[in-house]
Order: structure tokens, then C-alpha cells, then sequence
């Protein structure tokens, strides 16, 4: 496994990366670096929903979780919040809501994980990363961790991610 690259195309940096998952952070971020970032697990797979399937859920779990772990192990942020949602899944992209059964149809597995820093004005609250229409209108595009900071925390993830997975390899033989 390569450590972070920047994939022009789709905007992203990936961090890590198996056959089956990858870490990235999004130039079209919705959480700003300043306020704790927004990392993104996500599946490589088409799996809609979490129970689509239950081995890469709990495994992408595991990764998100190390993600909070080496997020705040390197100061980047003193907490995370987890969250896998896929709001957006019920929304054209004019912002039209669709329906609840091609909603459900569009969702993907993915897991965000927001660093969570006392700069937030929010900073005891729930997250609040930009709604659909900060997004779109870019409220925080761009606003990422520095290069350098993606890096240490890319070879923090090569070497713990492989570690955990394979204990949770062995723990069910």
C-alpha cells in the first residue's frame, strides 16, 4: 500500500487504501481543518447500506475508528464524532428531494469521521457540517488539513489499520 496521493479527478486525497476500502479527505469538504476536518471511510465495493454487508461494515468501523484514534493522537483534534449517514442520497443534485424508495436506492456505505476542535463555534454540540446548500454553495471547499499534516497522519494509518485488522482476523478464527 502507497502512502497519500491526491487524485485529481475526484478532487480527493487518499490516505489509505485496500482492495475493499479507502480513507480519503475530500477537497469539497463539508467540516473545515480549522474546526477539526472531515475524513471520509469509504467502501470501494457496491454495497448500498450497512446491512448489505456486515463484515465490511464492521470492518470499515474498525477503520473509522482508528481514524479518531490517530486524529487526535497527533493533535489534528482532541475528539471525533463518527457518523454513517447518507442524507444526501435523497436529494437530485438541483436539491429536490426524492423519493424515500429512490433515496434508499442511491445510498452508498460510507463513514464520515469529524474531528471536533474548541475553534468550532459548535464545539460542545452536535456536528454541524455545512447543510446541502453551504455545500454546494463550496461554504467550506478547500478548507482541509495542510499536505503535511495529511501525510504524517496517512503513515500513522499504513502502519495501524493492517495492525487492527488482522487482530479482528484472529480474534474470529
Amino acid at each position: 500500500m502507497e502512502g497519500l496521493r491526491h487524485e485529481k479527478e475526484l478532487d480527493h486525497w487518499v490516505l489509505w487504501e485496500d482492495r475493499e476500502v479507502r480513507v480519503v479527505i475530500q477537497a469539497k469538504t463539508n467540516f473545515p481543518a480549522e474546526y477539526g476536518g472531515h475524513i471520509v471511510v469509504e467502501q470501494k465495493l457496491e454495497v448500498k447500506v450497512p446491512y448489505g454487508n456486515y463484515d465490511l461494515f464492521s470492518k470499515m468501523s474498525i477503520i473509522a475508528a482508528i481514524v479518531q484514534k490517530e486524529l487526535e493522537e497527533i493533535g489534528l483534534a482532541p475528539h471525533a464524532n463518527i457518523q454513517s449517514n447518507a442524507n444526501w442520497a435523497f436529494r437530485n443534485s438541483d436539491g429536490s428531494l426524492r423519493s424515500i424508495k429512490e433515496g434508499q436506492a442511491a445510498r452508498g456505505l460510507h463513514i464520515h469521521v469529524y474531528g471536533r476542535r474548541p475553534e468550532d463555534p459548535g464545539w460542545a454540540e452536535p456536528i454541524r457540517p455545512a447543510c446541502f446548500q453551504e455545500q454546494k454553495a463550496g461554504k467550506y471547499w478547500g478548507k482541509v488539513f495542510s499536505e503535511e499534516q495529511m501525510r504524517k497522519l496517512s503513515e500513522l494509518l499504513q502502519k495501524e489499520i493492517p495492525r487492527a485488522l488482522k487482530i479482528k482476523k484472529e480474534s474470529l478464527s
